[in-house]
């Protein structure tokens, strides 16, 4: 479902390029600090709006995971439309817009009690996958013309969640003892740096 839905949302942003579109290019130096890289293409397609298609991945650390046994991943994509305040004409400053994202997370080599009159531990891996519909909110400005810098905030809210186990032999009481991550509420943050590649035309948003 969200495929279909980042594919018609990218092909709209296609189908505009006749508007003198404005391309950046960014990545979340905020993630970077924590391990989690992800980058942004965003389309300036019209005066005051703007579609942004971002993606993102996250993995337990090597030596983390040594140390811990365990092992956590994640990756998502996201697609936003924004839609920019105020009296700029370069789809740039305060901007606000409607979300929607798919995650996709596993869990590995997450330990449960086979049994409740003796102890004997068994592994399962946990996979789970949510779609999450929401707004964001954030400041992007642009320096010497070409420049990207800025800033987001996002709240969502989950509107599908699955979450599976590879072990069969796993009970549904033993299931509700274990990583969850089914949060109804999705949040997001980050800080954007990138460039901007500009179709100069005289005529643009006149």
């Amino acid at each position: 479902m969200l495929k279909k839905l980042a594919f018609l949302f990218l092909i709209i942003i296609i189908g505009s390029t006749g508007l003198n579109a404005q391309h950046e290019v960014k990545i979340n130096a905020l993630g970077l600090f924590y391990g989690n890289y992800g980058g942004a293409y965003e389309y300036g397609f019209a005066k005051k709006f703007g579609g942004n298609i971002s993606a993102s991945f996250y993995s337990t650390p090597v030596f983390l995971k040594k140390i811990l046994d365990l092992g956590y991943k994640s990756k998502g994509i996201n697609a936003e439309l924004r839609y920019y305040a105020g009296k700029n004409t370069n789809s740039s400053g305060f901007f606000i817009g409607p979300y929607v994202k798919y995650i996709k997370r596993k869990y590995s080599g997450i330990p449960f009690v086979e049994a409740s009159d003796f102890v004997q531990v068994n592994i399962t891996d946990i996979n789970i996958n949510k779609i999450v519909l929401g707004l964001v909110t954030g400041y992007k400005g642009i320096i010497l013309n070409n420049l990207v810098l800025g800033g987001y905030l996002g709240l969502g809210y989950n509107i599908y969640s699955n979450r599976t186990f590879t072990n069969p032999e796993i009970t549904e009481k033993q299931k509700d003892s274990l990583p969850q991550g089914l949060t109804t509420v999705n949040f997001r943050i980050g800080i954007n740096v990138g460039y901007r590649f500009v179709q100069y035309n005289e005529s643009r948003y006149y």
